[in-house]
């Protein structure tokens, strides 16, 4: 729905922004049917050139697995794949080929995903980039897992799930940013 939006807006913008006054994505109101909808993923999943873009790009990532060896969980949410992109960087896309981007998903409450742009963070991750396709880091910072729980939140759209069923810290993002509720 949110690309919808945005291609809405940006064609309305193009089209009658001149003369009536550019609107923003949030004037705009999108609902698609749940038949489209499914048409939509089927063509997408289908679609081979696409499908090997996507390989290219998550190819052009170090793969970390991250093990939390905190009390602390790592949450999911509705939107569980969390697109960060690199930190006050200019040209800061938020695409998974964007420059910099770092894709967190967490797949249990004790193991996350972490995707990093191999140009961007390869000195970071110098033995995952030459020697190995992937890397494993044990997490005992409760720091580090809650940057990773503020990034589900900051990415959800209505849902986070934890399995402590203690949400403090959505709480206070919400309190602090209240934007993202």
């Amino acid at each position: 729905i949110k690309m919808y939006k945005v291609l809405l807006t940006k064609l309305y913008n193009i089209e009658y922004g001149n003369s009536t006054g550019n609107i923003s994505v949030e004037d705009i109101d999108v609902s698609i049917g749940k038949e489209a909808m499914k048409l939509e993923h089927v063509q997408f999943m289908l679609d081979i050139d696409r499908i090997l873009e996507f390989t290219k790009c998550f190819l052009n990532h170090v793969w970390v697995i991250y093990i939390n060896k905190t009390e602390i969980p790592f949450w999911t949410s509705d939107a569980p794949v969390a697109l960060n992109p690199m930190q006050n960087g200019w040209r800061s896309g938020r695409g998974i080929a964007a420059e910099g981007i770092e894709i967190i998903l967490p797949l249990s409450d004790k193991v996350c995903l972490g995707m990093y742009d191999r140009e961007y963070y390869g000195d970071l991750f110098y033995k995952a980039t030459v020697k190995e396709d992937r890397i494993y880091i044990e997490i005992d910072d409760c720091n580090k897992v809650n940057s990773f729980n503020e990034l589900q939140v900051r990415e959800s759209y209505r849902c986070i799930f934890s399995s402590n069923q203690d949400f403090t810290l959505a709480k206070e993002l919400c309190e602090k940013y209240p934007s993202i509720k």
